[in-house]
């Protein structure tokens, strides 16, 4: 965060004395592999090389996810559940989550210019200790069976890509008591 300040601080300071920057004498350089030289001879020329290159690369970007989005969308009104899902079978949900954030979620693409989920959060567990003993909620990004046939095969996802937990418990009789079938091995 400090470094971000930092670099906010430098361009608002460059930005007070642009005024003084006389474009013409600022060479900005692409060598062969597109890397940007910027040659001037003060600070505030090069800080004004360096702001026009992050607004060629901002537009860059922002001329390439509209082509993007109109190309697979047909729209350029695109919110982050229309693009990025959950996917496990023939089960696609929307799903939040972006590379660097609390709740992380990587994507590769899916399909129809559609992204999905690939790799972060999985299992989830949220553990409170009182005097009575753990209160545990968890989440599966999928489901408690990896067989397709099962139906714990992908019934967290809903909970999963809704940011909620459900009750678990260590508890043998509460588990006995709520238990679905109970089996021994073959």
């Amino acid at each position: 965060m400090k470094s971000i300040f930092s670099v906010f601080v430098l361009l608002l300071m460059a930005g007070i004395s642009f005024a003084q920057v006389d474009p013409s004498k600022i060479d900005i350089v692409r060598d062969k592999y597109g890397v940007p030289h910027i040659f001037a001879k003060t600070d505030a020329e090069v800080a004004y090389g360096l702001a026009s290159i992050g607004k060629e690369k901002a537009l860059q970007l922002l001329l390439y996810a509209k082509g993007y989005f109109m190309e697979h969308f047909k729209t350029t009104e695109v919110t982050l559940g229309m693009l990025q899902f959950l996917v496990r079978g023939n089960k696609a949900i929307p799903l939040s989550g972006l590379p660097d954030v609390l709740a992380a979620m990587y994507s590769v693409p899916y399909k129809d210019g559609k992204i999905q989920g690939a790799q972060g959060e999985s299992y989830i567990e949220l553990v409170r200790f009182t005097k009575a003993g753990p209160i545990i909620e968890t989440v599966n990004c999928y489901g408690a069976s990896n067989k397709k046939t099962s139906p714990h095969y992908a019934d967290q996802m809903e909970l999963f890509a809704a940011h909620q937990t459900k009750p678990m418990t260590l508890n043998k009789e509460e588990v006995y008591r709520n238990a679905e079938r109970v089996y021994h091995p073959k």
